[in-house]
């Protein structure tokens, strides 16, 4: 249609008008008549700011649907059309495809609140911003759309107070950090299931306190205790169904009290042992969907409520065990663990589960191996007593272990069908596969000494005394792996004898111990221990009494190598006289000489007397010398008085000879 402006409309409105008006006069009674009106110029309007064909089809869709609109091309929508549009829902057909968001913002959309467009391939978008201008966004969508994580992260800070709803699903992202940048304090439910996510860690550290819904199903993931730290606490469903998930156990130490549903069917779980005994923590959970995993106990789920959501089917359990061979030929009872509960109380298909100790709603069926017999808790074969007229529930003895003949090989497997029928003949909720895988092995022990010795040493580490030891032995038992020839121990060491010791420290003449609390060395030893020495010290014992002796012994005979001395001195001093007496005598008259000799033989008999107690002198200050240090001073003093004696002496003897 060709477009005029609003100045040749109303002049074509008059004129027709004017002719209609004559003509209407002349043939009132007709059955037709003429309605004029301007066209409006729609060449300025906001939809045509927009370039993407995709975009302008999605808004036309979104008009039509939300306005009630008959338009037939996006150029029929009116900027009063965009100003009205609160909400843009496109489901594409494969092949759409956006390459720009150019004009596709607030500006042009004021009053968008919520964003649902699948199915479209927005990978060529290489700036996401504009979806962070909408500031009243409550729900956004963007699913089978190709988007990457590179793309998310043009986001930047985003600020979405009123966001409560984020749908990011089957796309092509591999990293959620973008959403440790943007801030959607409110989320109420963020779905990024069906992407290549391997990491989950970048959200655990932020705070949801509104969050109910987390779906990371079909990703990648291999470990989700990481988020258990996260302060969820409005949580309610937690989907990881599909990943390679193998422990959830952290679950439990969760705070997301008002958790109703762990759905994580598909993954690699054995076991949720953890959440046993809190169920009054978690007293709304009651959806446990876990099919598909590795599962053979369910018992933690005694005092749950089980509601009929709740499945754990199509487990395949394998138990791999090394079972010490017996005889060929002979058989040996190999444990096998299943546990299950009873459910009771049903109302509204919402049950309360309690434990079921003795087995008796589990069912075996399809065993394997001929040479093997499934064995009840009652030690007899496995038996099921079906429900009948007289038997509301059928009931069984439970499955302890299986029976199996050893025959010469070096490994055995055997499988059989299991299920649990709850005691209330529902037994399509817990089922699967229980595969045992046998590795034969030969038993073997091995030892080892663990040897205390007791060391005996003066101060200065050399010996004293014998050391004692005493040696105590330790046995373990173990097998080895036939098939693999692998060496396996079970660390059940047992001594073979006592494994205490106590030593008493021995007597050491001249010794005592210079520590008095080693008086006994004692103690235990283990398998873990090394061998053990201990030592003791002794001191060298000094007497007090002995030295003092021996100190007044050196002064005594100190003091009588003085006095010797000193008598030397004077008889030396008087055979010096006696000698200048004689050579007077012998100047002034020779007949006198016989009575002068007679007087030197008496001076020499003096100073030999006076030699022999010089030698005593020396001897008593030797004596002297070796005992005391005091005693050897004054000796030395003797000795040297002594000798200026015997050389006074031999001058006399000198004289008297000449």
């Amino acid at each position: 249609m060709k477009k005029t402006s609003i100045k040749t409309a109303i002049l074509f409105s008059t004129l027709v008008f004017g002719t209609v008006q004559a003509n209407a006069l002349v043939h009132q009674n007709e059955t037709f008549s003429v309605v004029a009106h301007a066209e409006s110029d729609t060449s300025t309007t906001n939809i045509n700011q927009i370039k993407d064909s995709t975009i302008k089809n999605i808004l036309l869709t979104s008009v039509n649907s939300q306005e009630h609109k008959g338009y037939q091309n996006a150029s029929e929508i009116t900027n009063d059309d965009l100003q009205n549009l609160t909400s843009i829902n496109y489901m594409g057909n494969g092949s759409d495809k956006i390459l720009s968001l150019d004009n596709f913002n607030i500006k042009s959309l004021p009053n968008i609140k919520s964003i649902n467009i699948q199915n479209v391939d927005m990978s060529s978008i290489k700036d996401l911003s504009p979806f962070a201008k909408w500031d009243k966004l409550s729900s956004i969508s963007l699913t089978y759309d190709k988007i990457s994580s590179a793309q998310l992260r043009t986001l930047g800070e985003w600020s979405a107070n009123d966001l409560t709803d984020l749908y990011l699903s089957n796309n092509n992202i591999s990293d959620i950090s973008f959403l440790k940048n943007i801030s959607i304090p409110n989320i109420k439910t963020i779905n990024v299931g069906y992407n290549n996510i391997k990491d989950i860690s970048p959200i655990a550290g932020i705070n949801w306190p509104k969050l109910e819904n987390l779906n990371a199903e079909w990703n990648n993931i291999s470990d989700i205790s990481v988020i258990s730290t996260a302060n969820w606490p409005n949580l309610q469903s937690l989907d990881a169904d599909n990943n390679n998930i193998s422990d959830i156990n952290a679950f439990a130490d969760t705070n997301w009290t008002n958790l109703q549903t762990i759905s994580a069917s598909g993954n690699k779980i054995q076991n949720v042992n953890a959440l046993g005994g809190k169920s009054s923590k978690f007293k709304n959970l009651d959806v446990f969907r876990v099919d598909n995993n590795a599962i053979n106990d369910i018992s933690w789920m005694s005092g749950y409520k089980f509601n009929y959501q709740s499945t754990a089917n199509n487990q395949n359990v394998t138990d791999t065990q090394v079972i010490t061979k017996p005889e060929n030929g002979q058989s040996v009872l190999i444990p096998v663990t299943i546990k299950d509960v009873t459910l009771g109380n049903g109302v509204d298909w919402t049950y309360v589960a309690s434990d079921d100790n003795a087995g008796t709603n589990l069912e075996a069926s399809n065993i394997s191996d001929p040479n093997a017999t499934i064995i009840g808790n009652d030690g007899q074969p496995f038996k099921l007593v079906q429900s009948s007229e007289t038997v509301s529930n059928s009931y069984s003895n439970g499955i302890k272990g299986i029976n199996l003949k050893y025959d010469g090989s070096n490994t055995s497997t055997v499988s059989f069908n299991f299920a649990s029928n709850f005691g209330i003949n529902q037994n399509t909720y817990f089922t699967g596969l229980y595969t045992l895988k046998v590795n034969w092995a030969t038993a073997n022990t091995q030892s080892k000494n663990v040897k205390v010795t007791v060391n005996y040493v003066d101060q200065n580490g050399n010996p004293i005394s014998q050391p004692e030891t005493k040696t105590v032995s330790f046995t373990e038992t173990g097998k080895k792996v036939d098939a693999t020839g692998e060496q396996i121990w079970n660390n059940d060491w047992k001594a073979t004898g006592d494994t205490n010791y106590s030593f008493s420290s021995p007597s050491v003449g001249g010794y005592k111990l210079a520590n008095e609390s080693q008086q006994t060395i004692n103690g235990n030893v283990n398998s873990d221990s090394g061998d053990i020495n201990e030592t003791v010290v002794y001191k060298a014992i000094q007497s007090d009494s002995n030295s003092d002796s021996n100190s007044h012994s050196s002064a005594s005979s100190s003091s009588s190598a003085q006095s010797s001395a000193s008598r030397s001195e004077s008889q030396i001093s008087s055979a010096q006289s006696s000698a200048s007496s004689s050579v007077a005598e012998s100047s002034s008259a020779q007949s006198s000489a016989s009575s002068s000799e007679n007087k030197n033989s008496s001076a020499q008999s003096s100073a030999s007397s006076s030699e022999s107690q010089s030698s005593s002198a020396q001897s008593s200050a030797s004596s002297s010398e070796s005992q005391s240090s005091s005693a050897q001073s004054s000796a030395s003093s003797s000795e040297n008085k002594n000798s200026s004696a015997q050389s006074s002496a031999s001058s006399s003897e000198n004289k008297n000879s000449s």
